[in-house]
């Protein structure tokens, strides 16, 4: 497999449905694999070392974790948010691997538009056959309350692959906002544990329900 790599473009610096509560929806890709060795993110500019040490590739300096990026030892997760997930995800699993998908980003939504919460992970199963990591999606609504939440998501359900390949989890939510909801500032909370690794990671994304 030659080196590939995917590109996020974001506001700030920086699938298939399941039904789930209060327009929540979790999804899994079936039994598709496509992986990539992660080059670059534009903008933040990071990649995954085989000690899965973020850097930025330009500089060749290391990129410090934040709320929705994260490692440990050869252990590395990202949260991102996008308007149209379905689009990436398609293009991610039917694609060539030589092929760079490029993510955009969002910080807003409308009333009755969506918001899809996509992990991109490496290192999980490192040392084992099986990736054992799971995700608990949580969404906070404005004034704090649970707007819905799923829990329990397996991150990926295949054989592990080698620490430098940075995947897409089949895991995923996809958040609906209704004419009633409120406006105002959500928090996309994942919480990626993965037993064997004896890690977690608590990572946090939010997004703007504009009018």
């Amino acid at each position: 497999m030659q080196p590939t790599n995917f590109s996020i473009d974001t506001d700030r610096q920086a699938r298939l449905d399941f039904g789930v509560r209060l327009h929540l929806t979790s999804g899994v890709m079936g039994n598709i694999v496509n992986m990539r060795c992660l080059l670059c993110f534009l903008l933040a500019a990071v990649t995954l070392t085989a000690s899965a040490q973020w850097y930025d590739p330009g500089t060749r300096t290391s990129i410090p974790d934040n709320e929705w990026r994260q490692h440990s030892d050869q252990l590395g997760a990202m949260l991102a948010l996008t308007s149209d997930p379905k689009k990436f995800v398609d293009e991610w699993y039917s694609t060539r691997e030589s092929h760079v998908p490029r993510l955009h980003t969002t910080e807003k939504v409308k009333r009755g538009g969506i918001i899809g919460a996509l992990i991109f992970f490496s290192g999980c199963g490192a040392g084992s056959d099986t990736c054992d990591a799971t995700v608990d999606f949580k969404v906070l609504s404005p004034d704090g309350t649970v707007y819905g939440e799923h829990n329990g998501n397996s991150v990926w359900p295949q054989p592990s692959v080698k620490p430098t390949v940075v995947l897409l989890s089949q895991a995923s939510l996809q958040i609906r906002i209704e004419p009633s909801d409120s406006l105002g500032t959500y928090e996309v909370l994942a919480e990626f544990r993965s037993p064997s690794a004896k890690s977690a990671f608590h990572l946090k994304q939010r997004f703007e329900v504009i009018p």
